[in-house]
């Protein structure tokens, strides 16, 4: 088996593919992969290390190779168990001068849109998130 580097795209990995560790060891398995597939944005994998607990999130830097039924990584196998805990998909966080456009776009409408369910839990009402989204009074 080759696992040397990308013999298919992060869109064809499947739930359930095994995770590899640097040394080829087993260390888990795909739960799902992060990003957005129409823009070909990958941000990484959460796998499934089967053990009690939270899956972890394996950002995209750490995977070397994609091949038919599995990933490998860049991490040892302790490494990939004290990945943080994945509690929900990692939001990217980049600053202004860092984020491209769509990013920041993607941030703006998030955070707008966390405003108008705010909006809606204090009672104000439609006018206000009607206001503050458009601009108006």
């Amino acid at each position: 088996m080759s696992d040397e580097g990308f013999q298919l795209a992060w869109t064809d990995v499947q739930q359930g593919w095994r995770v590899l560790a640097s040394d080829g060891s087993d260390v888990g398995k795909v739960e799902q992969a992060v990003g957005d597939r129409e823009s070909d944005i990958f941000e990484g994998f959460e796998v499934d290390v089967e053990v009690m607990g939270h899956d972890r999130f394996v950002s995209f830097e750490h995977v070397v190779g994609i091949a038919e039924g599995h990933i490998r990584l860049d991490l040892t196998a302790a490494q990939v168990r004290e990945l943080p805990e994945q509690h929900e998909v990692p939001s990217l966080e980049l600053s202004g001068e860092e984020a491209s456009l769509n990013d920041r776009l993607r941030t703006d409408v998030h955070e707008m849109a966390g405003k108008i369910d705010d909006d809606w839990v204090e009672g104000t009402g439609k006018r206000n998130w009607f206001s503050r989204l458009f601009g108006g009074r």
